[in-house]
């Protein structure tokens, strides 16, 4: 990165230029600011705090972390080990980072290991209520797709009987009812709802 900075001479539009040729980044995105409100170059860890974080990787060893996709990493850092198996516990929910946070939030964002957003994300977990699928979802179960748009916006492929459970999905049944109605135990149904939630069909 320094030897970036010395090839921009100080120009911060080269500098980003660079820096998405050796990342070979195809599509960048800019944020077009007003003309009186003062830019920083650097990241400010210390603005993490207020947003909501949440993270789509899972622990597959230990101190290990993936994701979907080729993210991988590995940390020992008893802070950082600790915020990760936090927010994985929500599973698709996410929690609003908090000052004594911001540090290890913004870091952990930097290395893509987390999201962080301005608004709450629309996915939900699995509770002992009503279950309820977005909309969308059940829209597209209904019509028959081959695939569903998931709250994570990636497409998600799903088959015959994924699509009968998801257009049952209108806020009106619990597990119980739904097992009912389907014919199978409970457990099984909470454990399909969960890999739901976790692929973000759910939402409140």
């Amino acid at each position: 990165m320094n030897r970036v900075r010395a090839m921009a001479e100080g120009d911060r539009v080269a500098e980003l230029q660079y820096c998405d040729y050796l990342r070979m980044r195809r599509f960048r995105q800019s944020l077009v600011c007003r003309a009186e409100v003062e830019l920083t170059a650097e990241w400010n860890p210390a603005r993490a705090a207020g947003l909501h974080a949440s993270t789509r990787v899972t622990e597959v060893a230990a101190e290990v972390f993936a994701s979907k996709g080729d993210f991988r990493m590995a940390t020992s850092h008893p802070v950082a080990l600790a915020y990760l198996r936090r927010l994985i516990a929500l599973g698709s929910s996410s929690e609003i980072v908090r000052a004594e946070d911001s540090d290890v939030a913004s870091a952990l964002y930097r290395a893509g290991a987390i999201e962080l957003n301005w608004a709450e994300g629309a996915a939900r977990r699995v509770g002992d209520g009503p279950v309820r699928a977005d909309a969308l979802v059940r829209f597209q179960a209904e019509r028959g797709d081959s695939s569903v748009t998931t709250l994570w916006h990636e497409a998600l492929a799903v088959d015959d009987e994924m699509r009968q459970l998801l257009k049952l999905l209108d806020g009106t049944r619990d597990c119980g009812a739904l097992a009912h109605e389907v014919g199978c135990r409970v457990d099984a149904i909470r454990s399909i709802l969960e890999d739901f939630s976790a692929h973000g069909l759910l939402t409140a």
